[in-house]
């Protein structure tokens, strides 16, 4: 891990301590569903939109706009066809824990720097060095020793 300078403190405090964006308003997501509906399209009756058009809206809903902007930006350059909500939802999931993980990285980052973190393991509990390299020897001592009675 790179070594925090009194700088960097400033730029990772701010990184954890800004907000989740926004949530998408309806409207905006109803937006961006029309722009793949006017995509060349399989034989889909208008109805048949409309219907899985609301669908999409329902389980939309929640996520942050900057996350489904994503999403739909990257669908509209890689989809030929209207994308299944799954495939919405598996991108959108994805940018929220790679943001989610990027802000965990920066806490523990500014943990470290101010000597709170810590480690998983107790102190006394780490293995050494020192340690292997006895063990290894101990084994590798019973090793010799089977293989010169035999």
């Amino acid at each position: 891990m790179p070594v925090v300078t009194p700088t960097d403190v400033t730029v990772l405090q701010d990184f954890i301590n800004h907000p989740e964006p926004p949530e998408a308003l309806e409207g905006w997501i109803e937006e961006q569903l029309l722009t793949f509906m006017f995509k060349p399209q399989k034989n889909r009756a208008s109805l048949e939109w409309a219907v899985l058009a609301e669908s999409y809206l329902q389980n939309l809903v929640g996520y942050s706009r900057a996350d489904l902007g994503y999403a739909f930006g990257r669908l509209m350059r890689e989809q030929k066809w209207f994308p299944d909500i799954s495939e919405i939802i598996e991108i959108v999931e994805h940018a929220v824990s790679v943001r989610r993980a990027r802000r965990n990285r920066a806490r523990i980052a500014l943990m470290k720097h101010r000597h709170e973190y810590v480690p998983p393991v107790p102190e006394d509990q780490l293995c050494r060095p020192e340690d292997v390299a006895a063990i290894l020897a101990e084994v590798d001592a019973e090793y010799q020793a089977k293989g010169s009675s035999t």
